[in-house]
């Protein structure tokens, strides 16, 4: 091949790669500064209740929307003090944006009472479904008390007292009744109480290990798909899902996580005892002025006061750390 026909092929590639340059440059432009179709919407892409704001509601909005929960992390570890054999499994979750943190959060304990309040939304279901009815009577047989835990323990079966199905909800939450979570489990049974565990986000293997067995474990995490499932009514009816939150804001429980906000403050929890095995826990919403948030504590080894002081102390630093995010 002679020099002059090389160089015209060499002319020829560099003629056509900037051409393909100039093509790609345009392209990129075209893209950058294209016009998208008119739209209702100014922001169709973002979050409904942001992308209709004004620009004024926005800036404030965007203080509630933030994701920045990295330095609490580092606050909650340095803030419990414990010995040998304690331990305690934290997660917390924004239910505005979903961003969260954790510490150990993927360790299991026994969920102990915790497992009452699926129990409830099982219920509740059976009601949507018409197989149930919140005035629907149940007689407390000798094998349903559950010694040890709420009123129902102490009463004397050969008197055949009925509650109702309501009555039964009331007592599971309000005084964690065991002998009345029995109850409850029995009218909605085993095939149903698992699928509810499904439904509202529990993994296949905590199901196929049966929440309803007290050695079951679960992690606080893997926990708070319950809670976030009520918030978003996404497996119950907006009014059960309702009521149920409600039945979890009026408990007699008060040591826990809702020692640890201001007292105007919902909190939607459930707590877990296991005085022999010194486990102690409480999982809840705490309905903080819009930015609501996901807050599971579990604990071991820990005495009941320890464990609540405990408990109390990490939702006051989670609180303080909201409150203080929502005021910047």
């Amino acid at each position: 091949m002679t020099n002059a026909r090389m160089r015209k092929i060499i002319l020829v590639l560099v003629i056509v790669i900037v051409i393909i340059n100039v093509v790609t440059i345009y392209t990129i432009r075209q893209l950058i500064h294209h016009t998208h179709p008119a739209s209702e919407q100014q922001y169709p892409h973002l979050h409904p209740t942001i992308a209709q704001l004004d620009e004024q509601e926005f800036s404030r909005a965007q203080r509630l929307y933030r994701t920045d929960y990295a330095p609490l992390k580092r606050i909650i570890n340095d803030t419990v003090q414990y010995g040998p054999g304690q331990e305690y499994f934290f997660y917390m979750e924004s239910l505005n944006t979903g961003a969260w943190i954790g510490l150990r959060e993927k360790e299991q304990s026994f969920p102990l009472s915790l497992r009452k309040v699926p129990l409830i939304a099982a219920a509740f279901k059976c009601i949507e479904n018409g197989t149930l009815n919140l005035s629907t009577k149940v007689t407390v047989l000798p094998n349903n008390r559950m010694l040890g835990f709420g009123p129902l323990s102490y009463i004397n079966t050969e008197n055949e007292e009925e509650y109702t199905i309501a009555d039964l909800m009331w007592l599971n939450t309000y005084y964690s009744d065991n002998t009345a979570a029995e109850m409850l489990y029995r009218q909605i049974g085993r095939e149903n109480y698992a699928n509810t565990l499904l439904r509202m986000g529990l993994s296949y293997e905590t199901v196929q290990h049966d929440l309803a067995d007290p050695h079951t474990k679960i992690s606080v995490k893997e926990y708070s798909n319950v809670l976030r499932s009520l918030y978003h009514s996404s497996y119950l009816t907006r009014e059960h899902s309702e009521q149920t939150l409600r039945l979890l804001s009026n408990t007699s429980f008060n040591d826990g996580i809702p020692a640890g906000v201001p007292a105007d403050i919902v909190v939607a929890h459930k707590i877990g005892y296991w005085h022999d095995g010194e486990q102690f826990h409480d999982c809840g919403i705490v309905y903080y002025p819009e930015n609501p948030y996901i807050l599971c504590i579990m604990t071991q080894g820990f005495s009941l006061p320890d464990a609540n002081a405990v408990i109390a102390n990490l939702s006051r630093v989670t609180y303080e750390y909201v409150d203080g995010l929502s005021r910047q």
